[in-house]
């Protein structure tokens, strides 16, 4: 049995040819994964299944079955278990016998598990074909009673279905011993959440006149087996922007019981097209500073623009195909400089785009 979690049964043997009863000693054996080994000097031992790996929930606090006077012998799974090159020489006795449990025969060692053989993700001792000796003197030719704790279980605990998050009871199974009947008292395992990390991708938008929607993508860390893909958002100030500047990419998730999810937010960077047409929005000409002429910046990426200019009253002063940056208001149809007035401009990068359109002022 085992130190934390553990079942015991006491069975009395007299021992054939004995004629008086004498109570001799208690012998304890507390192996971790239900096992009994043999014990060299021991006549007519009894050798139940070689492993058997169940799991109880009975608190095992200072030692089997509450006894804590007269042992001759205990040996727990999580303690005195000493390897050599893997397999276990010696099984340290935790009674005040200093009965160690030794095997002097590399083949003839039984094994500790971490793996899939522990309980309950605890160490277990595992016998196959292979025995400890102990220096007790349990013979034929001694004159007592011997009294024996031990699991000489067959078939394992059953578990209620179910793979979410949740609290899930025991039962017995097919747990079984041919000698008794078992109960056992309420236990129960707990599928408790997985760690799931969502993180949202940085990303640079260039403004083009339009609001910001969207995200760059996400990153999911921890998603167990055949899970799909979470449905994942963005919320935020993020959605819908339009101003030069950093915004906040927060994730949301909806309903997912069998996660403890981590939401990351990641970061907007919104900035100007470095190619993007600006148009001027004022012209002074013959004043000899950078507004002399009207400018529309980068304008000279596209070549084939169409640049159209209106007055208040919505007839056409000036146009011109492949506009670079020339002009100084002067009236197409007059060649006269046009007056001090705000002007109506149309520019057509031909691009596929919607033109530009807006209103300069026009000054001396």
């Amino acid at each position: 049995t085992r130190n934390k979690t553990s079942v015991f049964f006491q069975d009395t043997q007299t021992l054939t040819g004995l004629t008086l009863k004498i109570r001799l000693l208690r012998l304890f054996l507390v192996l971790w994964s239900f096992t009994c080994f043999p014990i060299s000097g021991w006549s007519n031992a009894y050798y139940p299944p070689k492993s058997i790996h169940p799991f109880l929930n009975y608190a095992l606090l200072t030692d089997p079955g509450g006894i804590s006077t007269d042992l001759s012998l205990w040996l727990k799974g999580d303690q005195g278990v000493v390897l050599n090159s893997g397999a276990v020489s010696q099984w340290t006795d935790q009674s005040t016998s200093s009965a160690h449990a030794v095997q002097s025969v590399v083949a003839d060692r039984p094994t500790q598990n971490t793996g899939d053989r522990a309980l309950n993700f605890n160490p277990s001792v595992y016998f196959n074909a292979d025995h400890l000796q102990v220096p007790l003197d349990i013979s034929a030719n001694t004159t007592g009673e011997v009294t024996l704790f031990v699991v000489a279980l067959t078939g394992q605990l059953a578990r209620a279905e179910g793979e979410d998050v949740g609290l899930y009871p025991f039962s017995l199974g097919t747990l079984a011993h041919r000698n008794y009947s078992l109960t056992m008292g309420y236990a129960t395992g707990q599928i408790v959440p997985a760690p799931l990390r969502v993180r949202a991708i940085d990303g640079f938008y260039t403004y083009d006149g339009q609001p910001f929607t969207g995200d760059f993508g996400f990153e999911v860390i921890g998603l167990l087996g055949d899970d799909p893909l979470p449905e994942v958002g963005i919320s935020g100030a993020s959605q819908g922007a339009t101003g030069l500047g950093r915004y906040t990419l927060m994730p949301k998730l909806g309903t997912w019981p069998n996660y403890d999810v981590q939401l990351i937010a990641g970061t907007l960077t919104i900035r100007h097209d470095p190619s993007r047409v600006q148009v001027s929005g004022v012209l002074t000409p013959n004043s000899g500073t950078a507004e002399a002429v009207w400018t529309i910046t980068n304008i000279d990426q596209y070549p084939n623009n169409q640049v159209r200019v209106y007055n208040k009253n919505q007839q056409l002063v000036w146009s011109q195909q492949g506009y670079k940056n020339t002009w100084r208001g002067i009236d197409a149809n007059s060649y006269r400089p046009l007056p001090a007035a705000p002007y109506y401009y149309v520019v057509d990068l031909k691009n596929g785009k919607p033109p530009i359109q807006g209103w300069f002022y026009l000054t001396y």
